[in-house]
């Protein structure tokens, strides 16, 4: 591709976008992934891998970032759940608890909009929630 002249510019090698994917793809599927961003690295060429969720959880970046922390849910135990992002230097943000279980905040949220205790239990007895 180096002497070739239909990729010597970037307007050329777009009028021959298709066959230049395909030569890219063929050389890219070669190479084992680490290597591959490595030699991309050290030429400058601006790269990011694609994470799978198993590589998210284990990348030291977002550890660092603490972009995925570890909190008590009641019912699971501790589980890992994304961190707060941004953060800020003067109001940084915390996880203060898990999600509430499904219906666990029905009665108080009923009783807020005014309906009575009799009427939430017509409303759980009839399946409406």
């Amino acid at each position: 591709m180096l002497t070739d002249p239909r990729y010597h510019t970037n307007a050329r090698r777009l009028e021959n976008n298709d066959e230049t994917n395909r030569i890219v793809e063929k050389w890219i599927a070669q190479l084992p992934r680490e290597e591959l961003l490595e030699k991309l690295d050290s030429y400058g060429v601006p790269v990011s891998p694609v994470m799978s969720i198993a590589d998210i959880f284990e990348n030291e970046q977002y550890k660092a970032r603490e972009n995925i922390v570890e909190v008590k849910h009641p019912r699971l135990g501790t589980i890992k759940v994304p961190g707060v992002v941004p953060k800020f230097e003067k109001t940084p943000g915390s996880i203060r608890s898990v999600a509430p279980d499904l219906g666990e905040n029905n009665e108080a949220i009923l009783n807020s909009l005014g309906f009575s205790g009799e009427e939430i239990q017509r409303f759980e007895e009839k399946n409406v929630i």
